[in-house]
């Protein structure tokens, strides 16, 4: 959990574990812009960058899967 309210600002839904349904759009708003992203499955879930902070969430069919953040670290210099 910690992790997760280091880099994610807030779900629009106060859950922390991240439901999606088929059919359906969540939004995700960023406290920083990620480097990449990456679902594992695109036959359950899609992703749209509406801008540098901001992702929406496509729930296709049901399943499981993950999403992936990948984030600067301001301490990595590199």
């Amino acid at each position: 959990r910690a992790k997760l309210e280091k880099y994610v600002q807030r779900l629009l839904d106060p859950e922390t574990t991240l439901d999606v349904v088929a059919g359906q759009t969540r939004v995700l708003v960023l406290k920083n812009a990620p480097v990449r992203v990456q679902v594992g499955d695109e036959n359950v879930l899609s992703f749209t960058l509406v801008n540098q902070r901001e992702v929406l969430l496509q729930g296709k069919t049901p399943g499981s899967t993950v999403l992936n953040f990948w984030f600067t670290d301001p301490a990595d210099k590199d």
